[in-house]
């Protein structure tokens, strides 16, 4: 198996340090090149930035950051809102990168908007908007996205000292929201291989957004038992499972 450089792309108000371990882990494995987080304008290293109200420009950003040479054969890895940006990288430019792997995400024109954001998730977010500690709102964020909550001490440090140090902003996140929200795919996939991740506990967005996408485009789904919204923080040796049966 020949090595693959992976670019990770984060989700509504994250950044590169959300990864967690995971970004760790993918670098020790043998398939593994480099490891290059992407942050989304208004967020992580961009955080004084305007976040764009359309995925389109998200990804036309993400894609004018790249590296102009291609040392290896290029795979993206994305999450949620990250994965939908990632979808219009691809369609945007496919020939760039030999897989993309989207995970829990959902689109505007296949599935409704309380399974795009299940209902107990909107309130769990208006919660989180409100929280003024810092500390007290990482851990509601948790809380939200994962159903692992042994490793959340060995997370809260990191995520604290980001929304310290690189602060997302309220009209920030909900631009996200906005661009989010309205993005829609076409009916013609993207020429390059994709293929969808989801978890069964996800209590964020609803599994059947992912099976949703992966009918439409008859896609592979690979689908976690278990596993909160957040996958890289709940199952990230499944990740890597998944990553290793399927790179050529």
């Amino acid at each position: 198996m020949k090595p693959v450089d992976f670019f990770l792309i984060r989700g509504l108000a994250r950044e590169a340090v959300h990864w967690g371990d995971f970004t760790r882990k993918l670098k020790e494995q043998k398939y593994t090149g480099e490891v290059v987080p992407l942050d989304l304008p208004g967020a992580g290293r961009y955080y004084k930035l305007t976040s764009p109200l359309t995925i389109s420009e998200n990804a036309e950003f993400l894609l004018s950051h790249l590296p102009k040479e291609a040392k290896r054969p290029r795979v993206i890895l994305s999450i949620s809102l990250g994965s939908m940006i990632a979808l219009e990288m691809a369609k945007k430019a496919p020939d760039l990168f030999q897989q993309i792997y989207v995970m829990n995400t959902s689109l505007s024109n296949l599935s409704p908007i309380h399974h795009r954001l299940q209902l107990k998730a909107f309130r769990r977010m208006v919660e989180i908007i409100l929280q003024r500690d810092i500390r007290q709102r990482e851990i509601e964020i948790l809380k939200m996205v994962s159903q692992k909550p042994q490793v959340w001490d060995s997370l809260l440090d990191n995520f604290v000292e980001a929304a310290v140090e690189r602060p997302i902003s309220i009209q920030n996140v909900l631009r996200q929201l906005i661009a989010a929200s309205l993005y829609k795919v076409s009916d013609t996939k993207p020429d390059c291989a994709i293929h969808v991740l989801d978890s069964k506990a996800d209590e964020m967005v609803h599994p059947s957004c992912s099976e949703k996408l992966a009918k439409h485009w008859n896609l592979p789904i690979h689908t976690h038992p278990t596993a909160g919204h957040d996958i890289a923080i709940d199952a990230p040796d499944w990740i890597l499972e998944v990553l290793a049966q399927n790179l050529d």
